[in-house]
């Protein structure tokens, strides 16, 4: 994929470069609808086992967002069996520590007895009343996902850490051309795993997940999980999750502190 990007972005001359810069990922990709329990999927209920409780923030049950079959993925630091549930709080803004359960991610590690999980909703008067209650937590509409392997480059913000990056910075064709590759390797893609973020604002994120849990350099955080805007999620304009994970708690599958930045337009 990298190389025939290169190709349609007038980069040849720099492959060697790209290809030095450029981080595998893995892509999710729409596959349909929602097949079967413990599937690969966005939106739709959770499926986990008996022992599961819905997570909630502040007494609020959060909204979910994901769910990945792990033995769906391949070359990916994540364990090789069960579920990873992503669940936020949609609207929640924070950069603290102590408000890190806005942002749950849960390890279903038992596929044999899982069951589709629905939480206690709750409902939100709305213009004092006269517009139809929200209903909290959304569900947002389900889409079965594939994946497939693929590449990732860093963001331009990055120039400080990647000083060869520069080069696409100094030349305005240059910095199109590279920005085009970019965007054309994620273009199909709702979802990512590791590699390199697309950050809509600034790539920052890392060294933000490092300073908020006070744990590690930024070089020691993961993309867990990037979820892009494409479906119809409301989050913001334009918007995307980014789930960070620190690489110690991935070697070891614990999710406890999985930080998430949100960014829009």
């Amino acid at each position: 994929m990298l190389k025939d990007l290169v190709k349609e972005n007038s980069l040849q001359n720099h492959i060697k470069l790209l290809e030095e810069l450029s981080s595998p990922c893995v892509y999710g990709v729409v596959n349909g609808s929602a097949n079967g329990l413990g599937c690969s999927k966005v939106g739709g209920l959770p499926h986990a086992d008996k022992d599961f409780t819905w997570p909630k923030y502040k007494g609020v049950p959060l909204e979910f967002v994901a769910q990945l079959n792990l033995s769906d993925l391949e070359g990916t630091n994540l364990p090789d069996t069960g579920l990873l549930l992503f669940f936020y709080s949609n609207g929640v803004w924070t950069d603290k520590k102590m408000h890190k359960d806005f942002v749950r991610v849960i390890y279903v590690h038992d596929m044999g007895c899982l069951e589709v999980k629905e939480p206690e909703y709750e409902y939100k008067k709305r213009l004092f009343g006269l517009l139809k209650p929200k209903m909290i937590p959304q569900v947002f509409d389900e889409y079965g996902i594939g994946f497939c392997g693929g590449d990732s480059l860093p963001d331009l913000d990055n120039i400080d850490t990647i000083p060869s990056l520069s080069l696409f910075d100094n030349d305005d064709e240059l910095l199109d051309s590279y920005c085009g590759l970019k965007w054309g390797l994620s273009e199909k893609a709702v979802l990512q795993i590791g590699g390199y973020p697309n950050p809509v604002q600034y790539d920052g994120i890392a060294a933000g997940a490092a300073s908020i849990m006070e744990k590690g350099a930024a070089t020691d955080w993961e993309l867990l999980l990037e979820v892009d805007s494409k479906l119809g999620f409301m989050w913001g304009d334009a918007g995307r999750l980014y789930f960070y994970v620190h690489k110690d708690d991935l070697k070891t599958a614990e999710f406890a502190d999985v930080w998430m930045e949100f960014q829009c337009h």
